[in-house]
Formats: structure tokens, C-alpha cells, sequence
């Protein structure tokens, strides 16, 4: 099974049908792309990389995901308020 999914940098707007492709995939890379919503994201995700995209809120998918982090190996809890914020410069 795929755990752990790559799809950074590659100008991608939607991961709409992710959850088709990839249903058991646990770790998720889609920093450096153009993606706005998360819709498609795999039930199955535990930990997220999204940062450096058009991505306005976590609160919807928050609740589903153990860790949020960065490129640097980095992450935080998503009860942390700052996984929260609005701001997509720190997704």
C-alpha cells in the first residue's frame, strides 16, 4: 500500500479523485502547489505538509488529521490553534 505521497511543486489546483487514487495513503506532500480546496483529501491522511498554496482553512478537515507540518520535518498537533489560522502563507 502507498503511505506516503509526493506531489509537491507541480502547479496542481485540485486533489478532487485523491481519495480514489490514493483511499489508504497516511502522509501527504502538496506544499509548493495552487490548491485552494481539500476536497478529495483521503480519509486515511494522518499527517499533511500543505504549505505554500491557496488553502484559506483547516477547520473542516483539522479533526481528521493527527499532524500538520512543514518541509523542515516539523509538526504540530491539529488541536494546536495556530493549525486554525487563515492564513495560507503558513499552510
Amino acid at each position: 500500500l502507498l503511505h506516503y505521497l509526493s506531489l509537491a511543486n507541480n502547479q496542481i489546483t485540485s486533489i478532487r479523485g485523491l481519495d480514489k487514487f490514493a483511499p489508504a495513503v497516511k502522509a501527504l506532500d502538496i506544499q509548493g502547489n495552487l490548491i485552494s480546496s481539500l476536497v478529495g483529501l483521503p480519509c486515511s491522511i494522518q499527517i499533511l505538509y500543505a504549505e505554500n498554496n491557496r488553502i484559506c482553512s483547516l477547520v473542516d478537515i483539522a479533526p481528521k488529521i493527527a499532524s500538520i507540518g512543514s518541509s523542515n520535518g516539523a509538526s504540530a498537533p491539529t488541536s494546536s490553534p495556530t493549525n486554525k489560522n487563515t492564513n495560507n502563507n503558513n499552510l
